[in-house]
């Protein structure tokens, strides 16, 4: 694109989704256009026009487009922040072009608020692994459920692993090696001793429902178990996340590549941190300064 090539938000929009769509993940793409599609349907809405110039965005027609995803599209407003994040790569395209003069987000802050993401402890995850079920489906389900805690694929990439997929390392350890669906990154994935038998019990053909119909299924094993959250891939994830490999030591940089994240403060946001992790990190670093406390001249 060359210096004021494109003066006008969905002209630019589609150029830049051009390129996305060409060196990007199709998830990645996917984004960029529908948040296109709602500034459309913005502009079109408040100014009644097919398209707006790009001198004239000012923080108002910032704010109006937040009102717009929340009151019109009703979304949450995390979800409204994520579109108004591309929307900015945009508008920041259109400063470095000279499109704008001044960058109406420098006078405007996305809102977020923090969320508490679901989790399974030891103990839930315990009782849902010990538990015999009268159904096969209700053990089938909650089979690729585990075999998801302790491997942290989210629904998508279960439902695409193939015997292709199982491998093992130059010392001879079982891994996962699968390109990430949502961001189309590789990912290695050692296999722990739980989903390794699993993976043997259906030797190596995980029985995969719809989505719609494990998490279903999700919900009754979650009431039979007494386990007071909505049981679903993602909480499954999470666990993976915090209670199998965080809370055990596993340093959030080796998470976050496991996971596929393409940046580590994603990951920062599914783990969760207890006081009793907290004793356990102080307590071997204790451990480890052991002897000091005996050269300290007092």
């Amino acid at each position: 694109m060359k210096k004021n090539e494109y003066s006008t938000v969905i002209a630019l929009f589609d150029e830049y989704n051009k390129n996305v769509y060409k060196v990007k993940a199709l998830s990645t793409y996917l984004k960029y256009e529908a948040v296109r599609n709602y500034i459309a349907d913005y502009i079109k809405q408040r100014y009644g026009k097919v398209d707006y110039l790009l001198s004239e965005i000012d923080v108002n027609f910032i704010i109006g487009f937040e009102n717009y995803l929340m009151k019109f599209r009703k979304y949450n407003v995390n979800t409204a922040a994520k579109k108004i994040e591309l929307f900015r790569r945009i508008v920041n395209i259109a400063c470095e072009k000279q499109a704008i003069s001044n960058n109406p987000f420098s006078h405007y802050r996305i809102k977020r608020q923090e969320v508490v993401r679901a989790f399974l402890s030891e103990k839930e995850l315990q009782s849902i692994l010990s538990k015999k079920f009268s159904t096969k489906r209700l053990e089938q389900v909650r089979d690729v459920f585990i075999f998801s805690c302790f491997t942290g694929l989210n629904y998508s990439d279960l439902s695409m692993l193939t015997t292709e997929n199982f491998e093992t390392d130059k010392d001879g350890n079982p891994i996962i090696k699968i390109m990430r669906s949502m961001t189309y990154t590789p990912v290695i994935i050692p296999l722990l001793s739980v989903p390794q038998k699993i993976l043997n019990k259906y030797s190596q053909n995980l029985p995969i429902a719809s989505n719609q119909k494990m998490n279903d299924y999700l919900k009754e094993i979650g009431d039979i178990c007494g386990i007071g959250k909505n049981l679903t891939f993602r909480v499954a994830r999470n666990t993976f996340a915090t209670t199998i490999t965080y809370m055990n030591g596993v340093p959030i940089e080796t998470i976050s590549r496991m996971l596929g994240h393409t940046n580590i403060n994603t990951t920062q946001t599914l783990v969760r941190m207890d006081n009793g992790k907290i004793g356990r990190d102080m307590l071997k670093l204790s451990e480890h300064l052991t002897g000091m406390d005996t050269a300290l001249n007092l």
